[in-house]
């Protein structure tokens, strides 16, 4: 059996259903990782998407009807199934997961590039 930890004290008061419609709404919008991906969106830094994230911090009411609206177009692209169902059949078809990745990471630099990194180029 698994430790809880501790919650932590609040210091705003934050309805509950509103930490809970950010968190599906996030992640039906921007998928895993959404936190940093509403942050950049929402043009605030991650640290605050976090604390919205927790219940720390009073999310906007425009970020929620935002993320409504991002979802809707993503439903209504249908791009997210499509993907899956190219990936699968990339599989099928014994393609390596690691080319497989390697293409979905320079199409999503050609849709957001990244920041230029210090590190070196191959």
């Amino acid at each position: 059996m698994s430790e809880q930890k501790p919650q932590r004290p609040r210091y705003a008061v934050i309805p509950e259903e509103d930490v809970q419609a950010l968190r599906t709404l996030g992640r039906e919008a921007f998928g895993e990782g959404w936190i940093y991906r509403l942050a950049q969106h929402a043009g605030v830094s991650t640290r605050t998407a976090q604390r919205w994230a927790a219940g720390e911090a009073t999310i906007p009411e425009g970020v929620l009807k935002d993320l409504i609206t991002v979802r809707c177009r993503v439903d209504r692209s249908g791009y997210v199934k499509t993907l899956r169902v190219l990936v699968d059949q990339a599989l099928a078809d014994g393609l390596s997961p690691h080319a497989i990745a390697g293409h979905l990471r320079d199409e999503a630099a050609r849709v957001k590039p990244e920041k230029e990194s210090t590190g070196s180029k191959d």
